[in-house]
């Protein structure tokens, strides 16, 4: 009786096993021929360049952010202090434990020969491609800005190169966001030498797919924020920061590497948008409409606002880093006490911890007490 059952086990594993191999060769998924990630439709395209990159693709996206990389790449950034080489077009995405080859599929749609050693692949993940180069001679990844497709001119300002097609550069908007960024960090308590001491690198063009095309974005479709034409990236780990708005450099993102302490996202959002602006406008000009959308989608709590901040429109127009830099900024007008100030935002871990400092701070019983008297008596 008992072999009679494993048999009829082994044979349902041995079935599902089979349907399994068929799903894997069947053409509307993919064929991937053991490949580790790059997914293609036509196996006449897998070759062993192909399996070469996606063989070193594969371990360097499992270790990004985590351990040095730099180890897959031709030349990477001896100059700048890093964990890893930039992956910049993928570095945005923050909250995420776990590695990006566990996380995200990449597929290929295109492959071009640049040269005889040197292939660029077009991946898809599916909202957003990105073009990867490969030196199939040293097996090596290659960023598409080492080679410099765009002829972009260097600019530099103090510890910033600036990496733009514009024949000129404003240094005075220039200056104007460096001051604003040093500006922030005095008002927060921050010591300037561990901005000054950084070099950054800056890739700077009108809109946010111009400049994403300057690190291997060939089609951008911003999954985030998806009416967005304008707008910025960072990469932490390198220090490199992408701006697409109409000046040299976008402030709200510099301001961010200017922070050193840690503060949940929605404060940290809150201090970029408070002395950096939202895109290209103030956070102030934006309240008008934050305060809208609130009523018309009943958002009356931390808890709604978290919930409901991918609706598209709510997304579109930033309420949550809206909202956040009015609070900051409330909570500097009320108490007129700068340590009070810098206390509560390096209090704010978690949201948790946001919550309980608000309570306690504005002597409220409630989260929707705290939410009522600071985002509905807006005037």
């Amino acid at each position: 009786m008992l072999k009679v059952k494993y048999l009829k086990l082994r044979s349902y594993i041995l079935f599902l096993l089979f349907c399994l191999c068929g799903l894997k060769m069947n053409p509307v998924f993919g064929q991937n021929y053991g490949l580790k990630i790059v997914i293609v439709k036509d196996s006449s395209t897998i070759d062993s360049d192909l399996k070469n990159f996606d063989s070193v693709w594969n371990n360097c996206m499992a270790e990004y952010g985590k351990n040095d990389v730099s180890k897959y790449f031709l030349n990477p950034h001896t100059s700048i202090q890093s964990k890893s080489h930039p992956i910049t077009v993928l570095n945005f995405i923050t909250g995420i434990d776990y590695p990006f080859n566990m996380v995200f599929p990449f597929r290929m749609v295109n492959k071009v020969d640049v040269n005889d050693s040197l292939k660029m692949y077009q991946l898809d993940m599916g909202w957003m491609h990105i073009s990867i180069l490969f030196h199939s001679k040293f097996k090596k990844l290659v960023q598409v800005s080492d080679i410099n497709y765009f002829n972009l001119k260097t600019y530099y300002y103090k510890n910033l190169t600036i990496y733009s097609d514009q024949k000129t550069m404003d240094m005075r908007s220039v200056q104007q966001s460096y001051n604003d960024v040093l500006n922030a960090m005095d008002d927060l308590g921050i010591e300037r030498d561990s901005f000054l001491k950084k070099h950054f690198t800056i890739y700077s063009a009108n809109t946010l797919s111009e400049v994403y095309r300057y690190v291997g974005g060939l089609e951008y479709v911003n999954y985030f924020n998806q009416q967005s034409r304008f707008g910025g990236m960072g990469d932490p780990f390198n220090n490199i920061l992408l701006s697409g708005v109409e000046r040299p450099i976008h402030t709200h993102e510099l301001v961010h590497f200017a922070v050193n302490f840690q503060t949940n996202r929605f404060i940290g959002e809150g201090i970029a948008s408070l002395y950096g602006g939202v895109g290209i406008e103030s956070y102030q000009s934006k309240i008008p409409k934050a305060v809208e959308l609130m009523v018309k989608y009943n958002i009356h709590s931390f808890k709604d606002l978290n919930e409901k901040s991918f609706i598209p429109e709510i997304n579109s127009n930033r309420v949550p880093y809206v909202l956040s830099a009015h609070l900051l900024n409330s909570i500097k007008l009320r108490f007129r006490n700068k340590e009070t100030f810098r206390k509560f935002v390096r209090s704010c871990k978690t949201d948790e911890q946001m919550i309980s400092s608000l309570m306690e701070l504005l002597n409220a019983p409630s989260e929707e007490t705290v939410f009522l008297w600071i985002f509905y008596k807006i005037k």
